[in-house]
């Protein structure tokens, strides 16, 4: 072994065991808001002074646990999480002792079949169920590829096809959370659904892409708060500065009807001076 190949073998293992140190985190993460939201439906259904709290049981939950990342706004993701992916509960177990589940050839078929399923359903949306388009393998996929932040915006799609879709795209194509987000926002879903090569479509999306990696993993904010892991709130003038010192690539990035004129400039608005970029 030469100096070079050393290199290259160091900075495999400390890719590859960072990236399988990511995948234990949002396992563990995307399980235990599982977990909480079974608790808490279990809890509203069940529990002998749920009736005091009502409405504001959450708020209090929330109050009560004082831990950062599991506000109000979080535990009622929770709660979203548990009833609309059932199958997890299938696979905690099996979540909780391994990250490496294998892919049975069922999901490998329904990866396959997606784009096809969601033509028709574009032209027979009262045909499909959540057989049609969901599955344990699919739901452990989800677990064990995508981050929460992932899932908060699966969480926000009604359709489950449309989802299985974003979700299936996703997982497959080592997708950011900015990417998800970019291509629901851009419909990609149903431009699949009228397009006569839908796989040409996706081809032509991850051409180019923004993948998902280990770093982008670290500095996911729920991850921050499950680790418990400080993370640096930007001052504004921090802020300022570093777009100014970027000036021309900001600009850039802002797009068409955009120039500085001047940095602190002052003007006068109802007899008060007010400084702005």
């Amino acid at each position: 072994m030469n100096l070079n190949q050393l290199v290259i073998q160091i900075k495999n293992l400390d890719s590859g065991l960072k990236q399988e140190a990511n995948r234990a985190v949002n396992q563990s993460l995307t399980v235990r808001n599982w977990l909480i939201g079974y608790y808490i439906v279990e809890y509203e259904q069940q529990g002998e002074d749920r009736a005091r709290y009502g409405a504001e049981l959450l708020k209090k939950i929330a109050e009560r646990l004082d831990v950062k990342g599991l506000s109000e706004t979080n535990l009622k993701l929770c709660r979203q999480f548990f009833t609309e992916f059932p199958e997890v509960g299938n696979l905690i177990d099996k979540l909780l002792i391994s990250n490496r589940l294998t892919i049975s050839q069922s999901a490998t078929d329904l990866f396959d079949a997606l784009p096809m399923a969601t033509r028709r359903k574009a032209a027979h949306p009262e045909h499909s169920s959540r057989e049609d388009v969901w599955s344990d393998e699919l739901s452990a996929k989800v677990v064990q590829s995508l981050s929460f932040t992932h899932i908060t915006l699966l969480l926000r799609l009604s359709d489950l096809l449309q989802r299985a879709f974003y979700a299936v795209e996703a997982i497959k194509g080592t997708w950011s959370v900015k990417e998800l987000k970019r291509q629901m926002n851009t419909l990609l879903f149903e431009r699949s659904g009228l397009s006569e090569e839908p796989q040409r479509l996706i081809q032509r999306v991850n051409e180019g892409k923004q993948s998902l990696h280990s770093t982008g993993l670290v500095k996911d904010l729920y991850t921050f708060e499950f680790l418990g892991l400080p993370y640096q709130q930007v001052e504004e003038s921090n802020l300022e500065t570093a777009l100014l010192d970027h000036l021309r690539e900001f600009i850039l990035e802002l797009g068409n009807g955009f120039c500085l004129e001047a940095r602190q400039k002052r003007i006068l608005i109802g007899g008060e001076y007010f400084f702005i970029d």
